[in-house]
């Protein structure tokens, strides 16, 4: 039985070392609340500038893919009216180009048949000179004497001569004409070589312009990528600057907060002027032993409610709100000068580390919290760590 008893009180022991071990600590690294804030400020601030800085560089970055995009297409719309102008001279070159075939075309089928006449004229001819070679002088000179009228005779030779004559005329004509269909044929050729050249030097103009154009597209396709992206880069950061500037107006009203708390009286001088926490029955005194041990009480315990609303009993800073074993759901408000206030087994925290609380603002909900039975609230008061009878600090207490 007095093993038990030893455990016990060890365990209590341990216990309030533990408590008073993370108070202290807490206390330890408290600082000013308006330095603090302030610095937290400046700090946001800072961050809120280097926001709207990257939201300037994104701006100019879609400002300037916008410009290019409108060169591009200006460009764009300068080479498609280029392009129609090249296609169109092309059709043109084309169609040029095709009546000089066809010219081409005739002046062969006129000089084949120019040819064909002039063979059948100097096959003609031939004919007629071994015709005559054949006969021979004698018997033209026979067929002269034997003809009764002379006239007839001069007739014959001139009719002989005539047509020798007007056939070697027409062969030398024919062949007038062959030249001068060789002559132009040379030219339609030099003519089609020439259009042809000035048609080639078209096409790559097109090709050049048409790849140009291309590229041109491909460009605007990746600004227009990189302008979504940047787009959503930009949402993101106003998205941010908005969320910061929210905080940094929050953190200037709460300032208002601070410097209030920091001008408010020192806690040391609201002694005995200090309303409970909460409103209930005193169950647990200061300083009164605990069960099965000699340690005491270093707060009090007030039986209320579960849900009944627990009140802050002076402005300060919320230094702690989480579950701490035994005190439960437990919340710290340091009023500065080394004074805190405890509030433990909670059933539900209503403000978190870091928060301004003022003067009878509601912190938290009764609760039974860190495996009590009944529901109550742990109250403390500490300086410098050491507890203080809430007794004397609160005004009397009526249940």
């Amino acid at each position: 039985m007095g093993t038990k008893r030893h455990q016990t009180l060890a365990i209590q022991a341990i216990k309030s070392f533990w408590i008073i071990a993370c108070l202290a600590l807490i206390s330890f690294f408290s600082t000013s609340f308006a330095t603090q804030h302030q610095q937290d400020v400046e700090n946001r601030e800072v961050e809120l500038e280097s926001i709207r800085t990257q939201i300037k560089s994104v701006q100019t970055n879609i400002t300037t893919a916008k410009n290019n995009i409108d060169e591009f297409l200006a460009d764009i719309e300068t080479n498609e009216k280029s392009i129609s102008d090249i296609s169109l001279n092309i059709e043109d070159l084309e169609n040029l180009i095709s009546g000089q075939v066809h010219k081409l075309q005739q002046l062969q089928k006129e000089s084949a048949e120019q040819e064909n006449i002039l063979i059948n004229e100097r096959v003609l001819l031939a004919d007629q000179v071994r015709t005559a070679y054949k006969t021979g002088r004698h018997d033209f000179l026979k067929m002269l004497l034997n003809q009764e009228n002379p006239d007839m005779v001069g007739r014959m030779m001139a009719y002989h001569d005539y047509y020798n004559k007007a056939r070697s005329e027409r062969i030398s004509e024919i062949q007038i004409t062959l030249n001068n269909l060789m002559q132009i044929e040379l030219a339609i050729n030099d003519e089609s070589r020439e259009l042809e050249r000035f048609r080639s030097e078209k096409v790559g103009d097109l090709e050049q312009l048409s790849a140009f154009m291309d590229e041109r597209k491909s460009s605007i396709t990746d600004l227009n990528q990189y302008i979504s992206e940047q787009d959503r880069q930009l949402a993101n950061l106003q998205r941010d600057e908005g969320e910061l500037r929210d905080l940094i107006d929050n953190l200037k009203n709460r300032q208002d907060v601070v410097e209030l708390y920091e001008n408010l009286p020192p806690f040391s001088s609201l002694k005995g002027k200090l309303n409970w926490p909460v409103q209930g029955k005193l169950i647990t005194h200061f300083g009164s032993q605990k069960r099965e041990g000699k340690l005491t009480w270093n707060g009090v315990r007030i039986s209320a409610d579960t849900g009944n609303d627990v009140r802050a009993v002076s402005a300060g800073k919320v230094i702690f709100a989480d579950w701490f074993r035994n005190l439960g759901l437990l919340m710290i408000i340091d009023h500065g000068n080394g004074f805190m206030s405890l509030y433990g087994h909670n059933e539900r925290l209503l403000k978190k580390a870091n928060d301004f609380v003022s003067k009878g603002e509601i912190i938290a909900k009764v609760g039974n919290t860190g495996g009590q039975i009944e529901s109550a609230l742990y109250f403390e008061i500490r300086q410098q760590g050491s507890p203080q009878n809430p007794g004397l600090w609160c005004k009397t207490f009526s249940n």
